[in-house]
């Protein structure tokens, strides 16, 4: 639970460049995974990373944010197979890409956290009831993972659909996401 703390205070609104390096400079383990991972040949960066404050001015508020609550995730699940972390990340990526290219675009790097808390319950052997008040998330993202309907639940629902190969919902969602690009 002090993960999922540590996760809302990274993800708080009125956060800036500093509180967001003080916060996730609390955590060694954190600040350290961090470092290594904006630091590594992948991230493509010119210069050593040294700090915390420097990480985020680098990668800006929404990338140390995906980074954190990825390497959050992965911290929280290192109980539990490797393979529901890896398949909550698939989700993360899944429904960003499916918001970037619909009418809920602005709100992609929402649910690239949608996808990744969709299995949350199951990572921390705990009801999805007593986790969400703790997560940094929208009303309606939080209905989503509690079974809801609405245009959020749908992606949701679309990228379950296709890791079962439910090919005639997968359909009927491409259908329906078609129309709502047309009217927008």
């Amino acid at each position: 639970m002090s993960r999922l703390l540590l996760m809302r205070e990274v993800f708080r609104a009125d956060m800036d460049v500093d509180g967001l390096a003080k916060a996730i400079s609390t955590d060694v383990s954190v600040s350290y995974q961090l470092l290594t991972r904006v630091n590594s040949a992948a991230a493509g960066v010119s210069q050593e990373i040294t700090s915390i404050k420097h990480a985020v001015l680098m990668l800006g508020l929404r990338g140390i944010r995906q980074i954190v609550a990825t390497v959050l995730l992965q911290e929280m699940g290192s109980q539990k197979p490797s393979e529901l972390v890896i398949q909550s990340l698939i989700r993360a990526s899944f429904c960003e890409a499916v918001a970037s290219r619909g009418p809920l675009f602005e709100r992609s790097n929402e649910l690239y956290l949608l996808g990744l808390f969709s299995m949350i319950d199951t990572l921390l052997d705990s009801p999805m009831e007593l986790i969400l008040p703790k997560l940094p998330l929208a009303p309606d993202l939080k209905d989503a993972l509690l079974g809801g309907t609405s245009t959020v639940s749908q992606i949701l629902d679309l990228v379950t659909a296709y890791e079962h190969a439910e090919w005639s919902f997968v359909d009927r969602s491409e259908e329906h996401t078609s129309e709502l690009q047309s009217r927008g």
